[in-house]
């Protein structure tokens, strides 16, 4: 595959040596083993317990290229006869396996089924949680380094944001 001046050439080819994954052993040192697959090179071909073989993306540029390649589906259905062949049935339909949804879809149901919660995903909502518990270990530290710190005022004299995400004073006068 080739996407944005990446090719990739690191693909464990040999039948004896492809790596069992997603079974007890395997789940019980997960980051061991994923840690050794990366070793190994970007992407590998490995086997899942019921046999059915598949190559892991195993590097995050890499992965970007290959979920929006146009050759590389992603949506189960489409091979069937060798899901089929290894036992899978993920792709028979919802409630059973990975079902029916916007991961699991190529073009042009992805496009429709992302419309509606794409809002939720933008950086400002993804990073809120972040803001805040930043702002919250911000405030616990500076309480911690100034104890004699108090509220200039009362409190109730402060200007609130209006904003959805988040709810707070836009300035808070302190005395030390």
């Amino acid at each position: 595959m080739d996407g944005e001046g990446t090719t990739v050439t690191t693909v464990a080819a040999d039948e004896q040596r492809t790596p069992l994954i997603n079974d007890a052993a395997f789940k019980a040192e997960a980051h061991a083993r994923y840690a050794g697959l990366r070793g190994r090179g970007r992407v590998q071909r490995v086997r899942q317990p019921r046999g059915l073989d598949l190559y892991l993306v195993l590097d995050y540029e890499l992965a970007r290229v290959a979920l929006t390649h146009p050759d590389l589906l992603k949506d189960p259905g489409t091979g069937r006869e060798a899901l089929d062949a290894a036992g899978v049935l993920a792709y028979q339909g919802r409630g059973q396996g990975f079902g029916s949804h916007m991961l699991m879809s190529d073009p042009p149901d992805h496009a429709r089924l992302r419309g509606p919660v794409a809002r939720s995903f933008t950086p400002r909502r993804v990073g809120a949680p972040l803001a805040r518990l930043e702002g919250t270990v911000a405030l616990h530290t500076l309480l911690h380094r100034l104890p004699g710190l108090r509220l200039a005022g009362t409190g109730k004299d402060l200007t609130w944001t209006q904003g959805g995400i988040m709810h707070g004073p836009l300035a808070l006068p302190v005395r030390i």
